[in-house]
């Protein structure tokens, strides 16, 4: 059998350290941070509210009854706002490793990050595997992309995931 050095966290996810990795931050305020973490960016992107909508999901906004309630509404979330894609191949991988190196129990990376493949990105990934949660490894969430292809004539679309995609990576979600 296989062991893996994942620990099991039941219920609102108390205890659980979520970084979000994302490049914009407007409506920030509408969601309870932990704190938000700038990697080379001089200030938060406020373009529009889609990291603040990734950090509302994980563990709601507000704490009143009728409020939204996340899927781990007791985390504790951290959000790393990153460049535009395109801007720093650097800036994802570094946030990574920030995040791991922070005490993050996962990292959820909420942008797009098709291209982005580095060595750089390789060694944050294998940060996050082998050193992440002191030494039991942090998972690491990576959207698959929204590139999608159709033979000719067919009406329906087809997703795919390149095995170069960050995602297809065997160390992430």
């Amino acid at each position: 059998p296989i062991c893996l050095g994942v620990d099991r966290r039941f219920g609102a996810g108390a205890g659980t350290r979520l970084a979000v990795i994302d490049d914009d931050a407007a409506a920030i305020n509408q969601v309870e941070l932990e704190r938000e973490v700038l990697v080379l960016v001089a200030r938060a992107p406020q373009g529009n509210p889609h990291g603040a909508l990734m950090v509302a999901w994980a563990v709601g906004c507000g704490r009143r009854p009728g409020d939204f309630r996340g899927v781990a509404p007791d985390a504790s979330p951290r959000l790393y706002l990153i460049p535009k894609p395109g801007a720093s191949a650097l800036a994802l991988p570094l946030a990574m490793v920030r995040a791991v190196l922070d005490g993050a129990d996962v990292i959820l990376c909420t942008t797009y990050v098709e291209g982005c493949t580095s060595p750089m990105l390789d060694d944050a990934l294998e940060l996050a595997w082998r050193w992440g949660r002191r030494g039991r490894g942090a998972p690491v969430v990576l959207p698959t992309g929204r590139e999608a292809s159709s033979p000719a004539g067919s009406l329906h679309a087809s997703f795919s995931l390149g095995l170069c995609a960050p995602a297809s990576d065997p160390r992430v979600f």
